[in-house]
């Protein structure tokens, strides 16, 4: 009876050795039901390059995505550089666009070498991605990292109208920061709430106002107070959800249509359910089709 490696007539040999510590994603392959195929396959689009698009990217590479989308047009500057990890004094003095720089970075720290970051320096909306743009088709799951209502209800209709087009869902993992105080939810197009559900009616008579971390001087902009450990507690939140969801539960239940908060100056943390609005501005236009 031939072993493993042997050919008739010869001895056995040893074709490959496996050395754990030549993979850099081998402590996660050993978790039970981890694929990393399917971490590979995913095509990811984070939306926002600030502090939790920083801290989202860095996960995203370290954990071996292959293919990871960057949307930002704004500046780095010198306000940045307390929680953007990827960003240094330099880029802020050049005033470089955020998510060129990042997915530049980022590239740079990722130990695989087929990591593709493609930065778009636009943002999402009718002046940048479009609802209808050919990019969702190339988009699995999409991550937001961004400062105002109007880009959360901008995602939202992306992605219900995708999901819908394609006939596919492209559920989306948003993220919020404020000082001690964070939040996730996870939308999932016709099943849960949209990012605009809860809004109150206040809102949409400033919805493009800002709470921005950068301290703009545009009139419309609020400064935020922001610490850079709330902001990776709230991305690494996000990422972990979205491994869940493209394992399908078998790593976990994820939080689907459902809002994560957590105080960080009490430890208090809690999630609750999200109700979809029956009079939502967002999805109660959108059919499902």
């Amino acid at each position: 009876m031939e072993g493993i490696g042997e050919v008739a007539g010869e001895k056995p040999r040893i074709l490959q050795i496996y050395d754990p510590m030549s993979d850099p994603t081998d402590r996660q392959k050993r978790i039970k039901g981890w694929d990393q195929e399917r971490i590979e396959k995913a095509r990811v689009l984070v939306v926002g390059a600030g502090g939790l698009g920083n801290e989202i990217v860095k996960h995203l590479v370290m954990l071996g995505f292959k293919k990871i989308y960057i949307a930002d047009y704004d500046q780095v500057v010198e306000a940045n550089l307390n929680r953007c990890i990827f960003f240094r004094m330099e880029d802020a003095k050049k005033r470089k666009n955020k998510a060129l720089t990042l997915a530049e970075r980022a590239k740079e720290m990722s130990p695989y070498p087929d990591t593709e970051i493609i930065p778009l320096s636009t943002k999402i909306g009718d002046e940048g991605i479009t609802y209808d743009d050919k990019l969702w088709k190339d988009i699995d799951l999409v991550f937001g990292a961004v400062d105002n209502v109007m880009a959360r209800v901008y995602l939202s209709i992306s992605a219900l109208y995708n999901s819908r087009e394609l006939k596919r869902s492209i559920p989306v993992v948003d993220g919020g920061v404020r000082a001690f105080n964070g939040n996730i939810f996870i939308m999932v197009p016709f099943k849960t709430a949209c990012l605009a559900c809860e809004l109150p009616e206040s809102v949409w008579t400033d919805p493009w106002k800002r709470a921005s971390c950068s301290g703009s001087s545009l009139p419309n902009v609020t400064i935020s107070p922001s610490l850079p450990t709330t902001f990776s507690v709230i991305a690494a939140l996000q990422v972990n959800e979205a491994i869940k969801i493209l394992h399908d539960g078998a790593l976990g239940k994820p939080l689907i249509g459902k809002r994560l908060c957590i105080d960080l100056s009490r430890g208090d943390w809690y999630v609750y359910e999200v109700p979809k609005n029956k009079s939502c501005k967002v999805c109660s236009m959108v059919p499902e089709g």
